[in-house]
């Protein structure tokens, strides 16, 4: 019950980090193009990229993920051998690579959480879930009361999500391409 939940709440965290550039059209093209390549590129060079420290990607901005790649990238020396993959898809630049990519897919998430209305229904699951601990037996008063304040403040963190800002542009832009960017997105699985 509360693994699905999770997994909505961690895609919404996603969608409301600060950008620093909005997404143009052209870059929303060349990244759904750039795709298939990264997916093969990343699934060659996965055994190396996995045993790095990973970075909190629901809680960074697409700045920071960006600057996060590049450090590793640089370290076992593929920056280059990636720039050059990207280049023949506009992307002359890995940091702005890196940035389009959170971003595409911030605001993808957003959409899409929109289109499903998903704060208005993580709120009820998580009512729901708050009232069901005190009827949950075979837990210590201790236990309910622990997972009653994880709740709290999981419906905490969906409050501040449904009242942060949103890069509203970068949405926009990206909207004409949602059956686009889902099929791109695919080829990362």
């Amino acid at each position: 019950m509360f693994k699905p939940l999770m997994l909505l709440i961690s895609a919404l965290l996603i969608s409301f980090n600060l950008y620093a550039k909005d997404l143009s059209k052209q870059e929303v093209e060349n990244w759904i193009s750039a795709a298939p390549t990264i997916s093969q590129w990343l699934n060659k060079h996965k055994s190396i990229l996995n045993d790095e420290e990973k970075i909190d990607f629901l809680e960074s901005s697409p700045t920071e993920i960006s600057a996060y790649a590049s450090k590793i990238l640089k370290k076992h020396n593929l920056d280059k051998q990636l720039k050059t993959q990207l280049s023949q898809y506009g992307f002359n630049d890995l940091n702005r690579f890196f940035e389009v990519q959170a971003q595409v897919l911030q605001a993808y998430f957003a959409v899409s959480m929109q289109q499903a209305n998903v704060p208005t229904s993580i709120s009820e699951e998580l009512q729901q879930s708050l009232k069901e601990i005190d009827k949950t037996e075979g837990l210590t008063a201790e236990q309910k009361q622990q997972m009653k304040d994880q709740l709290m403040q999981i419906m905490g963190q969906v409050s501040k999500m449904q009242s942060a800002s949103k890069s509203t542009a970068d949405q926009a832009t990206i909207k004409p391409y949602l059956d686009k960017i889902n099929s791109a997105l695919q080829t990362f699985e």
